[in-house]
């Protein structure tokens, strides 16, 4: 009889609105705290600091990553660069070395395993920069030579983790602050001093990176070239030359002067040279720099080198 009555009073109950509601909203809150479950176990530790750091939700793991590089020395035969025609090739191998994670707070690269890859130690590729590991992957120069110290990416292992590729701007060459020695010189013949013409003041400065952290290249090569302007040579060999019968160019063209550098394999570079000039004239003095991922940029500068001349006239 009892056992009938509880039956009875259980059936009731259920007929209840309220209780039906109540019911509802239990599993409402099951199913709520299942969906939320990831989140909560990582804010309660289930999920390990490192993983917390690559993302809060648990959502991304930490784990070793490779890191693709130019290798130093020969590898598989291959020199880390060489010409092919005219192209110069890089012997890029991906996923040469592993890294690791061993500090608790994040996921920077701590270690390399292993830490040498075909002779050369790995872990001068690696440094830090605001509190983020870098690796050098390393390039080919403009010279087709290999530089260690270029194409920056960041190491981290974490997994799905976006890993920013550097974009650099080409080098700039700056003439703004340029010195001409003597102001105003003379072609060399008529120079009693034989001065020439000295130029400093000429600097060139690496491309920054535009999308990344805003490192900046290294200035790895400046040259010069000087040649007279198509207009004075024309000039020489025409009006000149009526004047003055038998007068002709005569330098050979074009000039390579020898160079005073400083700063390079640095973000800023400077150069100054002399040259001695056989014609008078306007000279073209193109100075080219060139940065350690092999972009080239030039600025032309305007050299003029003056006749002395006279004219004698019946009074």
């Amino acid at each position: 009889m009892n056992q009938i009555t509880s039956i009875l009073s259980t059936f009731t109950i259920l007929r209840r609105t309220r209780t039906w509601l109540q019911i509802l909203l239990i599993g409402f809150l099951l199913a709520v705290g299942y969906a939320l479950w990831p989140s909560a176990n990582c804010a309660m530790g289930a999920c390990g600091v490192k993983d917390r750091w690559c993302a809060a939700d648990c959502s991304k793991q930490c784990s070793a990553a490779g890191f693709g590089l130019i290798p130093q020395n020969t590898y598989n035969g291959r020199s880390p660069c060489r010409r092919s025609g005219s192209v110069c090739v890089q012997n890029f191998v991906p996923n040469a070395i592993g890294g690791t994670c061993n500090n608790a707070a994040d996921c920077n690269v701590s270690d390399l395993n292993p830490g040498t890859f075909n002779g050369e130690n790995a872990y001068e590729r690696l440094y830090s920069a605001g509190g983020v590991r870098y690796f050098n992957v390393g390039t080919c120069d403009s010279s087709c030579s290999f530089v260690k110290a270029a194409n920056a990416g960041q190491a981290t292992c974490c997994v799905g983790a976006a890993v920013c590729v550097p974009d650099y701007a080409a080098p700039t060459v700056n003439t703004t602050l340029v010195q001409i020695t003597p102001p105003q010189p003379l072609v060399y013949s008529q120079d009693p001093d034989g001065l020439g013409i000295t130029i400093s003041g000429i600097n060139a400065s690496g491309g920054r990176d535009t999308r990344c952290s805003g490192g900046q290249q290294n200035i790895t090569a400046i040259t010069v070239s000087i040649r007279l302007s198509d207009e004075s040579s024309a000039w020489i060999s025409g009006p000149l030359a009526l004047r003055y019968p038998g007068a002709r160019v005569k330098g050979i063209y074009p000039i390579l002067p020898t160079l005073t550098t400083t700063g390079l394999n640095t973000t800023d570079a400077s150069v100054s040279f002399h040259f001695d000039p056989l014609d008078p004239g306007t000279y073209k003095v193109t100075i080219s720099a060139t940065q350690g991922d092999g972009q080239t940029n030039s600025a032309v500068l305007d050299v003029p080198a003056y006749l002395l001349d006279a004219t004698i006239t019946l009074p």
